[in-house]
């Protein structure tokens, strides 16, 4: 076991890896709330929808006060320096999902509803979505697992792979199809908010990729 992880799982860490925990799943609370919009959004439930929008700026704030609780916590506490340092850049990690997240729901609660039919297709979107809730609740897991006995590690990280690539294709078939529309009629404000709401939308599982990536390394590195 290597000495970081070691650190993380002491008496003394106890009570900042709770945090950390509560912090990673209301970042996955983030991800799941944006994904009901869009199937809100898919129903042609647009108050709802913008409920959902809404509720995802609320969850991203949550996140944000539970990330400055712990970073003072850490400031705090006699944590070894090694191990301040990587829940440090674990809970950076951890942040940036909720903020694509957030940026995703923000940009797309200012798109006028008249182009909500053009996104909506095909349930690209929504798979895409499906599957980014499915690796945070992977990320879940692994973050059990690492202050646990440690065994399924590998299996989690690879399967958040696996699904980030996915989400990869899911993004790259909804720009065909919005490409290959025949006079969109879209002014270009528009096509630009909304490819900045797909980026955006994809980068959350790529944040999750990186969060257990990072998790992994934590796993692996050499005794110091």
């Amino acid at each position: 076991m290597s000495k970081i992880l070691s650190g993380l799982k002491k008496a003394t860490t106890g009570k900042t890896i709770k945090a950390a925990k509560d912090h990673i799943t209301k970042a996955s609370e983030t991800v799941m709330a944006l994904r009901s919009a869009f199937e809100k959004m898919q129903e042609k439930n647009y108050t709802e929808m913008i409920n959902k929008f809404n509720a995802v700026s609320e969850l991203e704030h949550q996140a944000d006060q539970i990330r400055r609780s712990i970073i003072l916590e850490i400031a705090t506490s006699e944590i070894e320096e090694n191990v301040k340092e990587a829940l440090m850049h674990l809970i950076k990690n951890v942040d940036t999902i909720a903020n694509t997240a957030n940026a995703s729901a923000r940009i797309f609660a200012q798109v006028p509803t008249k182009y909500f039919e053009m996104l909506m297709k095909d349930d690209e979107i929504v798979k895409m979505l499906r599957k980014s809730v499915d690796v945070a609740k992977l990320l879940m897991k692994m973050v059990d697992d690492l202050l646990g006995a440690g065994k399924e590690l590998d299996k989690f990280n690879q399967a958040i792979q696996s699904i980030e690539h996915e989400c990869d294709v899911h993004l790259s078939n909804i720009y065909k199809r919005l490409l290959d529309m025949e006079s969109p009629q879209v002014p270009a404000f528009v096509a630009i908010q909304i490819s900045a709401g797909l980026n955006y939308m994809e980068a959350i599982s790529d944040a999750v990729e990186d969060t257990a990536d990072y998790i992994k390394a934590l796993s692996v590195i050499q005794k110091v």
